[in-house]
C-alpha cells in the first residue's frame, strides 16, 4: 500500500427517468385478413403468424359502428392511458452532485497549500488540521496500551507503527528507513517509536508476533523484530516455530525459555485483541503510521516522515 495520498471521490449517477411510448395506431379497419399461403415459417426469416376473424353479424336493429367512431374512441382511451400515467408516476428527484474532494492532512493551517489544491481542478478542499500535541481521543490511548517503545518517554513527537511481521512493505520499511528514523530522529530525543501488532495476514503473522512478545520477556523484542522483517523481506523466510526458535538464538534468547513461552500459546489472545482494537480504530491495511496525531499510509521513503517530522518540530520550535 504506497499511495499516501488521501483522496476522496464521490460518483453519484443521474436517475434516468423512463419515457412513454406507444405503437402507432392503425387507421385501417380492425378486421385483418392475412393470406396463410403467403407467410413464411422457413428456417432463416421471421415468421409471423396469420390471423383470420370472421366478419363480424349485427342484428337488423344495431347500427354497425363506424371506423372514424373507433378510432376516436382508441385516441381517447390512449390520451387517457397517458395522462394517468405521467401524473400517477413517482417524482424523480434528482440527487446533489458532490464535486471531487482533495483532503489535506496538515499540522498547522498551509496556506500554501490550500490554495494549490484549489486551483488544482475544480474540486472541494477539505482541510483536517491535526494538533500538535497526540490527540487525546486516540493517541494517548494508544500509548497505554503499547509495549513497545524506543526512545526518549519526553520526545516531543511520538511515531506508532502498525505493523504485521508477513507484510513485505513493513519489511521494506523496517530494513530501508527505520534505521535511518532512529539515527536521525529517535537517538536524537526528538521522536519516541512505538511499535504496535496488527498481525492480519494469517497463522505466521500471528505466531511470529507471539513470538516477538516472548522475546519481549526477555529484553529481547527489538533484536528479534529487526531479524525476522530482515529474514523475511530478504529471504522469505517461513515464520514457522522451528525457525522462530533459530532466530530467537541469533539474537541471544535463552532458548528452551523461549520455546516453553511460544509453545503455551500464553500471548495468542494478546495479539489478537491488539488486532481487533487496531481495526475498531479504522485502520486496514500495513504498515501504517500515527505521527503525532498525523496518519501516514502505506511504506513511504524517508522523505516524507522527514517532511511530516520536521514541520512538527517546527511547529513545537523544538526544531
Amino acid at each position: 500500500m504506497e499511495n499516501s495520498s488521501n483522496e476522496v471521490s464521490s460518483t453519484t449517477s443521474q436517475p434516468t427517468e423512463e419515457s412513454l411510448s406507444t405503437s402507432p395506431l392503425n387507421e385501417e379497419s380492425s378486421t385483418v385478413v392475412a393470406n396463410n399461403e403467403e407467410s413464411s415459417n422457413e428456417p432463416g426469416t421471421n415468421f409471423s403468424p396469420s390471423y383470420v376473424t370472421e366478419p363480424t353479424h349485427y342484428e337488423s336493429s344495431v347500427t354497425p359502428p363506424s371506423r372514424s367512431n373507433a378510432t376516436v374512441s382508441l385516441l381517447i382511451m390512449f390520451l387517457v392511458g397517458a395522462l394517468a400515467g405521467f401524473f400517477g408516476r413517482p417524482l424523480v428527484v434528482t440527487p446533489e452532485v458532490i464535486p471531487p474532494q482533495v483532503v489535506i492532512v496538515t499540522a498547522t493551517p498551509d496556506v500554501a497549500a490550500i490554495a494549490k489544491a484549489q486551483t488544482s481542478g475544480d474540486k472541494e478542499v477539505i482541510v483536517v488540521t491535526a494538533t500538535p500535541e497526540p490527540t487525546p481521543d486516540y493517541m494517548k490511548e494508544l500509548l497505554s496500551k503499547a509495549r513497545h517503545f524506543q526512545g526518549d518517554a519526553n520526545a516531543p513527537i511520538t511515531m506508532i507503527e502498525f505493523s504485521d511481521f508477513k507484510c513485505g512493505y513493513c519489511g521494506k520499511f523496517a530494513i530501508e528507513t527505520l534505521e535511518q528514523i532512529r539515527e536521525q530522529y529517535v537517538k536524537t530525543g526528538k521522536v519516541r517509536f512505538v511499535y504496535k501488532q496488527f498481525a492480519i495476514l494469517g497463522p505466521e503473522s500471528q505466531r511470529a508476533a507471539e513470538a516477538t512478545e516472548c522475546a519481549a520477556e526477555q529484553d529481547k523484542f527489538w533484536p528479534l523484530h529487526d531479524l525476522i522483517f530482515k529474514e523475511e523481506a530478504t529471504n522469505h523466510t517461513p515464520l514457522d516455530d522451528a525457525t522462530l526458535s533459530q532466530l530467537a538464538g541469533k539474537v541471544g534468547l535463552e532458548t528452551a525459555t523461549f520455546d516453553t513461552c511460544l509453545a503455551s500459546g500464553r500471548n495468542t489472545n494478546l495479539i489478537s485483541e491488539d488486532r481487533t482494537y487496531i481495526q475498531s480504530l479504522g485502520v486496514r491495511g500495513t504498515p501504517g503510521f500515527l505521527i503525532n496525531g498525523v496518519y501516514v499510509s502505506g511504506a513511504q521513503p524517508i522523505e516524507a516522515f522527514q517532511e511530516i517530522i520536521e514541520k512538527q518540530l517546527k511547529d513545537l520550535g523544538k526544531s
